[in-house]
């Protein structure tokens, strides 16, 4: 059971997918499968994270 996953259903036909914390590793296709036959394909782009170089107390 991995914990960065989980699924949230805030409305009736809503449910999201949240991966915390992201990264890099999780860029790619997600597919959401449901019971009536429907089905739903995102691709996830992820940036990468900024990089500071120097001291971070200018930034």
């Amino acid at each position: 059971d991995d914990k960065r996953y989980s699924v949230e259903n805030s409305q009736l036909n809503e449910w999201r997918l949240i991966i915390d914390p992201v990264d890099i590793s999780h860029d790619g296709q997600y597919s959401c499968h449901v019971n009536t036959g429907l089905k739903k394909t995102i691709n996830l782009k992820v940036g990468m994270a900024p990089i500071f170089i120097g001291n971070n107390d200018s930034h």
